[in-house]
This record gives C-alpha cells, sequence and structure tokens, in this order.
C-alpha cells in the first residue's frame, strides 16, 4: 500500500499527539502541579456566568486539554486549548484572556498532568508578541521545531527558521534576515505548535490571528456607534464595501423600509459599524439598551470578511457588553410597532410581546410571558 507525503505525515502527527496523551499521569497533591504544566480535565465543574437565572452552570470539561497557568493553595487555573463550551470565562484576574478560554479547577482529581512536557524556549519577533495578545491559546508553546517567528506582508502566514537551518546559520548571520528563512500558513503553524487544536478552534484561532494582524500592524478597524437614521443609511448596501461575506449577503440590505422601530427608538437601539479608509462598511451589529437584565447586548455581527468578527467581539469585552444569547432578555417598547409585515428581520429579538407579564410592550427573544404577540422573521 503506497501512501502519499501527506498521508504519512499525518499518521506521524497522530501517533505524536497519542503519546503526548498516554504521558499524562494522576496527581492529587497539588503541590505536583506547577504553571506550565500540560494538563487533561475531567468530570465538570461548576462556572459562575451572567448567562444563567441562577448564575452557575455545570460545564462538560472531560477529556479537554490545556495548560496551568497558576496555583494557589485550594485550586488550579487553566488555559484550554479549544473552544468546546460557551460558559468558559476569565475567572482569575491574573489572566489576561479577553475571549474567555479559563477556568478555576478546585478538585484536583479532575487533573492530570502530562510528565514528558517540552520546554522548547520559542523567540517571538515584537509584531508577533502584540498579535499573539489575541490568540490566547499560545500563551504556552507545547511543541515546535520552528523558531525566530515574525510576521510576512500577509496577513495568512508566518516566517521562521527551523532547528535544522539555524544550526546552519554562521556568527555573522542575523536569523531574523537570514535567506534561510521560510514562511507557513499560520493555520499550518498553530497545527504545529499545538496539535490538540480541533477543526473548530483552528478555524477561530486563525480568524483571531487575522484580526490582530489587521488591527494591529495594518491599522484597519476604524469603529463608531451610530443611532437614528444614521442606521438606515448604513444599511444601504451602496455604502457597503464589495464582497461575499454575511453583509453582503444579508436580508436586510435592501429593505430600507422596514426599519423604522431602529430608527426611532434611538435609547434602545444603535449600531456599531466597521469603516474602511474610504468610508465603506465592513460590517455592523444592532446594539440594545436591555432592560432585563440591565445590559447592553450586541445583536449578530455582519461582516465582508469573517476575520472582521472577531474585531466586534473584542470590541465589545472593551465596553463589557453582552453577545452571547443564552438567557431570556426583554427591550421595553413605548408602543406597538406592528406585525412582520412592516418590521425587520430580527437576529435575537424576534418576539414583540402585547402587554405581557410586565405590563409593557416589549421585544424579547423567549417566549415566556407572552399570552398575545407579533412573531417576526429570523434573518
Amino acid at each position: 500500500h503506497v501512501r502519499s507525503r501527506r498521508q504519512r505525515q499525518m499518521c506521524i502527527r497522530d501517533r505524536y499527539i497519542i503519546n503526548m496523551i498516554s504521558n499524562f499521569k494522576i496527581f492529587e497533591d497539588i503541590v505536583n502541579f506547577k504553571p506550565g504544566d500540560r494538563v487533561v480535565t475531567h468530570g465538570t465543574v461548576a462556572v459562575w456566568t451572567q448567562l444563567a437565572e441562577n448564575g452557575y452552570v455545570n460545564v462538560d470539561i472531560d477529556g479537554q486539554t490545556g495548560t496551568i497557568h497558576y496555583v494557589n493553595q485550594s485550586e488550579v487555573g487553566v488555559v484550554f486549548d479549544n473552544y468546546f463550551t460557551p460558559f468558559l470565562n476569565d475567572l482569575y484576574r491574573g489572566l489576561k484572556i479577553e475571549r474567555g478560554l479559563a477556568l478555576r479547577i478546585s478538585n484536583l482529581e479532575k487533573l492530570e498532568r502530562n510528565f514528558n512536557k517540552n520546554d522548547a524556549n520559542m523567540i517571538f519577533s515584537e509584531n508577533v508578541k502584540k498579535i499573539l495578545e489575541y490568540v490566547e491559546y499560545m500563551r504556552y508553546t507545547i511543541y515546535s521545531e520552528l523558531n525566530f517567528i515574525d510576521i510576512s506582508d500577509k496577513p495568512d502566514f508566518i516566517t521562521f527558521i527551523s532547528t535544522e537551518r539555524l544550526k546552519r546559520l554562521t556568527q555573522d548571520d542575523d536569523p531574523w534576515t537570514s535567506n534561510l528563512r521560510q514562511e507557513t500558513r499560520i493555520g499550518r503553524f498553530l497545527q504545529i505548535i499545538n496539535p490538540y487544536t480541533n477543526k473548530i478552534s483552528l478555524d477561530r484561532k486563525i480568524n483571531l490571528y487575522k484580526s490582530a494582524y489587521n488591527s494591529i500592524i495594518l491599522n484597519k478597524y476604524h469603529f463608531r456607534e451610530v443611532d437614528g437614521y444614521d442606521i438606515v443609511y448604513w444599511y444601504n448596501e451602496l455604502n457597503y464595501q464589495h464582497g461575499q461575506g454575511s453583509l453582503n449577503k444579508s436580508c436586510m440590505r435592501d429593505k430600507l423600509d422596514k426599519l423604522n422601530i431602529y430608527r426611532y427608538n434611538p435609547d434602545k437601539i444603535s449600531m456599531l459599524i466597521m469603516v474602511n479608509e474610504e468610508n465603506k462598511l465592513l460590517g455592523r451589529s444592532l446594539l440594545w439598551k436591555v432592560d432585563i437584565p440591565e445590559v447592553t447586548y450586541m445583536d449578530r455581527v455582519y461582516t465582508v470578511y469573517d476575520e472582521d468578527v472577531a474585531a466586534f467581539h473584542q470590541y465589545a469585552k472593551q465596553k463589557s457588553w453582552e453577545f452571547v444569547n443564552n438567557y431570556r432578555m426583554v427591550v421595553f417598547m413605548k408602543r406597538d410597532w406592528g406585525d412582520a409585515k412592516i418590521n425587520p428581520y430580527m437576529d435575537t429579538f424576534n418576539i414583540f410581546c402585547l402587554e405581557g407579564e410586565d405590563g409593557e410592550n416589549y421585544l424579547t427573544n423567549r417566549f415566556e410571558g407572552c399570552t398575545e404577540y407579533y412573531e417576526y422573521d429570523e434573518a
């Protein structure tokens, strides 16, 4: 049986992952853990979140891999390799993670440690270090034969010099400018340094990297908050940057006559927009002043380029806005705005409750408390 080079490489990588997993040993004494240790978690853990009515949800962490960030007398903080639940939170102030991949775990029987951790010392350029602040899973290097990592002139590539080529440098050679340098796509690089990354998380990591590159290196992102008639203006597809993204395919781009509920309620509804240097729209997301609970909620993000969604989420985190639709929300309205025929498609607040249990007209994302209502079309 003849296998391709790609198949042979995947077999080698799969054996490497299996060997790494088999090296995880069970420890019960907290003194056996230290920051940087690779771990596999087991069982479930209670996580505090604003998205749950009682404040806590049970998260299944069985079989998830990660790295210990801190250890104290009663618990450890774990930074996970992958997104596996929307309820991951930054629960430790010393852990500067903006998208939430950290959990406190107090039951040490839920942890196993990799006894054969690779302590490879990778060197990154200052530009790469700035970008990697966006990509929290790269805080710890798990494995790599690459070094002197630098950005490329393309947002989805990095440049490097391999360990083997590094040995060929002379004393006068500069590893940052040597003609022995190579480049690879950021997705391949992420898989090399962390082979535990799954497909879903890999796609998100790639978009995070490209988003950070566009923001930090290219200064691409220009955000503004608008309301009133400006919302109608920025829904008009004549003001869009051309492309094939979710923005360019959105249902409401040519239905401007259905936007009155946005236009005439600036105290409740505004919009975050991203524009380029030519003042063309790259992305938009509605902002809601939610009454129950009292939060600002950022709705679904529409963009020309997929990686720009991460920039919206980053902006929302900086503003302490919510953007996960996992609990009941209510936005009180001053009057009845009518049925679906005269209203926009709704991503989140697709139920207009008429004099519901709270005694007022309101938009909501749940039927609870509604006996008479309009159900708006979902985008």
